[in-house]
């Protein structure tokens, strides 16, 4: 892969010493994270953490089993892309006590190594220094 990435034309200019770090298997530096951060050329920045991953991994790829709890739909914020979200008291609302979070999470088969909490911004559960969409 390094003839790819060494010859693939990146869009940001950032990007130029990061790839030649890269491709010379040098540690980049706290400056060039956040050069990485700040890129807007995802194809490049993908070129390059793929050929660091070949390089390390070689053509091979590894994924964790994950899950997600929701333990409420019940949502103060009103974000308008979002379709999961119910009011207090409305019919599809529900909030899950914390024994049945342990419960679904203990239930789960066993390759399933992460499981993300996620949910609405239940009015009762967020701190007060939550921020809404």
């Amino acid at each position: 892969m390094a003839p790819a990435t060494s010859a693939a034309r990146l869009h940001d200019t950032a990007l130029e010493p990061i790839r030649e770090k890269v491709l010379a298997g040098k540690r980049l530096s706290f400056e060039d994270g956040l050069a990485l951060y700040r890129t807007h050329d995802l194809l490049g920045l993908g070129q390059l953490a793929n050929h660091v991953r070949e390089e390390r991994h070689g053509d091979a790829a590894y994924f964790v089993w994950n899950t997600h709890v929701n333990h409420t739909n019940v949502c103060v914020a009103t974000c308008d892309f979002c379709a999961f979200a119910a009011r207090k008291g409305e019919a599809r609302a529900y909030t899950m006590a914390l024994d049945e979070v342990v419960k679904n999470v203990a239930s789960l088969p066993k390759p399933v190594r992460e499981v993300h909490v996620v949910g609405g911004l239940h009015p009762t559960f967020r701190s007060p220094t939550s921020r809404t969409c």
